[in-house]
């Protein structure tokens, strides 16, 4: 026995004597027939004991590392069935004697594996006895407590189907083999032939395996902080290994190190100085592998679900990538970084590509290069969560419309301070240093400004964002709510390039989440079907509204409303239309640009991996042209459009609306265009149901109103000259008393008004003017509470009312058409699909006799014609209320505007 081992406290002799019985017990249990296995607690018989002879043989083949079933290759293909990747049957194995391995990393194994291991007799007792309790406690196998023993016994000695299985009776079983193993060979017999079997990753059995793999020396040239690390990667080699997860690797090593340093086999010096130590890890043996990333990414899939045993039996995996796309986004993205990088100093680039209908990935670039160790090639920056920047915004408007918000709701887009902790204070800032006053949730995000998105989400609420956010595909939001804050609206916190782009899918699918496939089927050797992904249909489908998916959709594809900060003609403008964001984070270190059609997905990234700032780089300027150029070309290759389609559907040129969004013309507030009066109506997207959290809708009705939607205004005259009628615009003053003053003065140079929000009684008045031949075209108007008002003294027209519900008709009241309109369709019933019974025309009058009844957003009422007995449904948004006196005064006025129009 080596004299370093001798450092770990050995038992004393009561110990030695307890450890003697609860031995005892533990055979006793394991052999006894009427011992638990008959008790029926594990559900399963015992497994049948080895044979003598047979455990003979198997522990005599021991150092020849025998005894597992022969490796068999698995094969990585592309969706059209070319080979990616071959997984190499034997793996990577050299078989050393125990006196070549490294001391300190014979001690990082003891040391993390098995700290008793030269004192028990193969199994450690109190280890077992603790996680039979746990595992008893909980139902289930819920801890560890397996020695070197016991693992090399489940590793060479247990079938496949019983080395993974969670039972107490796997584990009484592995427990004999190994007090077997215990007895026939030496405590450094045991060691090495352990050290020489265990899976280190990457196909490395073994530390002189593992040590060529990852650091491409001998043993012997291996330094402590490199022993340390390799020592961790047993318990997880996928999930710590230091190529794609090197943050966990470096977790892993630092805890193997402090056990080192508590066991006494190093000082706490030592320990400081293999920390510190900087790790040069061997770049990934270079393969003709056409998309390495991608093939990296399958397998941690693949070892996830079978294992590294399972990995070794000749499975065939069918997966989603094609090789065009894959070519096409490596050629544009080389080609830009190329001509830019210099400049702005950018060396690396990630691409992802998605079929949002089927959520298979076409395209996953990593990096510019696998194997250019000066960019870290082999890390996928595609899967490592960084921050987006403004790119995020899109889940936080999805989240605002999802509760009621629309594009045209204002947010007010001025200073305003939030306090942080110790005292500190977090002043959002717009790129251009400029603050723009009240505008449309549209203009806002079309064209990514800081202030308004901080405030929006201070009124939406962070929480509500995290959970949308986290429905529509990201993974990395994983912490408690209370840990995100206000910068959360602007890229503070990380994603990865995979999820957000795979969020902006489930955008692009009106907002029905269909999770990511990249593995379409797996086969074993014998051609037998192991998997295929769920059907489509049977997938839980929306995760947020369809109107709320469309509306941000609408706004990121509104090449118009991002003129402000993007221009005309800018590398976000594209041949077909296409919804798109970009972000740019703090001292340009990352650039992004997400974007899609119905049935494409595309994420750009670009910067270097190791973090270093680019120079005066915006994602605008970087990463857009790149996005650009790969949408532009899917489109110009016929082959590659085409195979954008599935299930015999047609590709649709535009994003299609859902049935409940309608479109209504509000005022334009866009700095430069607006000046005090309402110009051209802008066409706004709108739900017909919304929800309460942004205000309800409603619009004008013909004739004047009594209050005001918003601030309660003192009664107009019915009969105002036509000279002294005008347009009055107001929008709401913010409750912040700060906010307040900045806005006064803004809205004062602008000549708007400003009204404390608020719901008031909408009463029109009761009688109408007729509207001169030269008045212009009325303006349309929509109301929200806290947000636009839009308010005209006067006559207005044939105004279409998708929210109002009761225009303020009781039984019993007289009504006659608006203004405008020749003749309503009176209906056997409610709704449009019901035959027609008659016609109301302008000169008549009706009384209100049943409603209303709403039918989508209108409200019907039945009613009846005094003079012709004509009774039916009609549509009441085309009526407005008189008194019977004033029905006769008006026929004058009604005629006349017929006769204009």
């Amino acid at each position: 026995m080596k004299e370093f081992l001798q450092k770990t406290v050995p038992y004393e002799p009561w110990q030695r004597v307890r450890n003697a019985i609860l031995l005892l017990l533990a055979v006793t249990l394991a052999t006894w027939p009427g011992g638990i296995a008959s008790s029926g607690l594990a559900g399963t018989a015992i497994p049948e004991e080895i044979p003598s002879p047979g455990v003979a043989r198997v522990i005599e083949n021991l150092t020849e590392l025998t005894g597992t079933p022969p490796f068999q290759t698995t094969r990585i293909y592309d969706r059209h069935g070319h080979l990616l990747y071959e997984i190499h049957d034997r793996g990577r194995r050299t078989i050393v004697p125990l006196e070549e391995i490294p001391t300190a990393l014979i001690q990082a194994t003891i040391a993390t594996e098995d700290r008793n291991f030269y004192l028990h007799e193969g199994v450690d007792v109190f280890a077992i006895v603790r996680a039979a309790w746990q595992d008893l406690q909980a139902w289930d196998v819920v801890s560890g407590g397996s020695t070197i023993p016991q693992q090399l016994a489940r590793l060479l000695l247990l079938d496949e189907e019983k080395r993974y299985e969670k039972s107490l009776l796997r584990k009484i079983h592995e427990a004999r083999l190994a007090m077997q193993l215990n007895q026939r060979y030496s405590k450094d017999e045991i060691l090495e032939m352990y050290l020489n079997s265990v899976y280190y990753g990457r196909h490395a059995y073994g530390v002189a395996a593992a040590a060529r793999v990852y650091f491409d020396k001998d043993l012997s040239e291996l330094t402590l902080a490199e022993c340390a690390l390799l020592a961790g990667l047993p318990q997880a080699p996928n999930q710590l290994d230091p190529f794609t997860h090197p943050e966990a690797a470096r977790r892993r090593q630092r805890i193997v190190l402090n056990l080192m340093r508590e066991q006494g086999y190093i000082t706490e010096a030592q320990m400081r100085a293999a920390l510190a130590e900087e790790l040069h890890f061997k770049s990934p043996d270079r393969e003709t592998v056409p998309v390495p990333h991608f093939v990296d990414y399958v397998r941690e899939l693949l070892l996830e679900r079978f294992g590294p045993e399972g990995m070794r039996q000749g499975l065939q995996v069918y997966t989603s990538i094609d090789l065009r796309y894959q070519e096409l986004v490596e050629a544009i993205a080389r080609a830009q970084v190329a001509q830019i990088g210099e400049k702005h100093n950018i060396s690396n680039a990630a691409v992802v590509v998605i079929h949002p209908p089927t959520g298979q990935i076409l395209a996953m670039m990593g990096s510019l290069d696998y194997y250019n160790e000066e960019i870290d090639g082999q890390v996928n920056v595609a899967l490592r969560p960084r921050q987006p920047g403004s790119a995020i915004k899109p889940i936080l408007y999805a989240a605002a419309f999802n509760n009621g918000w629309s594009p045209a709701s204002v947010i007010w887009d001025t200073p305003k301070r939030y306090p942080m902790g110790q005292g500190g204070w977090y002043s959002p800032r717009n790129i251009t240093g400029r603050y723009y006053g009240a505008l449309r949730l549209r203009v806002a995000l079309a064209n990514s400004l800081n202030v308004s998105a901080v405030k929006l989400l201070e009124a939406v609420g962070v929480k509500r964002m995290l959970e949308t956010g986290r429905k529509l595909g990201i993974t990395t939001w994983r912490g408690p709510d209370s840990q995100y804050g206000l910068s959360l609206a602007v890229g503070g916190y990380e994603v990865t390039l995979l999820d957000l782009t795979h969020a902006f899918a489930t955008l692009a699918n009106n907002g029905a989440y269909v999770p990511l496939r990249p593995i379409l089927e797996i086969r074993d050797a014998a051609g037998r079907v192991l998997y295929r992904p769920q059907p489509l249909e049977d997938l839980p489908r929306y995760v947020i509204s369809p109107a709320a998916a469309y509306q941000v959709t609408s706004v990121l594809s509104d090449r118009r409303s991002r003129q402000l900060m993007f221009g005309r003609n800018s590398p976000l403008d594209t041949s077909r239309p296409t919804a798109v964001k970009t972000g740019t984070t703090d001292e340009w270190r990352d650039n992004l640009t997400v974007g899609y059609t119905p049935y494409l997905a595309v994420g750009v990234w670009l910067g270097n991996s190791d973090g270093r700032p680019m120079r005066n780089a915006t994602a605008f300027r970087t990463a857009g042209p790149i996005w650009h150029d790969i949408m532009e070309a899917i489109w110009a290759n016929p082959k590659l459009y085409d195979s954008l389609g599935y299930g015999g559907k047609s590709l649709p040129r535009d994003f299609q609306p859902p049935p409940n969004i309608y479109k209504a013309p509000v005022c334009d507030l866009l700095p430069g265009v607006f000046n005090g009066n309402c110009p051209v109506a802008y066409e706004e997207v709108f739900a017909l149901s919304p929800r309460t959290g942004g205000g309800v809708l409603s619009s004008m009705v013909f004739g004047k109103w009594e209050k005001k939607l918003g601030y309660c205004l003192p009664t107009l005259q019915a009969d105002l000259p036509q000279a002294v009628q005008r347009e009055v615009i107001f929008v709401p003053l913010p409750d912040d008393p700060q906010e307040a003053a900045i806005a006064r003065n803004w809205a004062r140079r602008y000549g708007l008004r400003l009204h404390r929000a608020g719901e008031c009684d909408l009463t029109p008045v009761k009688r109408p003017l007729a509207r001169p031949p030269e008045t212009p075209a009325p303006r349309f108007l929509i109301q929200i509470p806290k947000e636009l008002l839009h308010l005209t003294e006067g006559e207005q027209g044939k105004i279409r009312n998708p929210a109002m519900k009761t225009l303020g008709f009781s039984q019993g009241d007289h009504a006659t058409l608006i203004n405008g309109l020749h003749s309503l369709n009176v209906r056997t019933g409610p709704g449009i699909h019901n035959p027609v019974r008659g016609y109301l025309l302008a000169e008549q009058e009706v009384i209100i006799r049943e409603g209303p009844q709403m039918v989508g957003p209108s409200p019907w009422f039945r009613v009846e014609n005094p003079q012709t007995g004509l009774s039916g449904w009609v549509n009441g948004q085309y009526l407005r209320k008189v008194s019977p006196a004033a029905s006769t005064k008006s026929k004058g006025a009604a005629q006349a505007l017929k006769r204009l129009l």
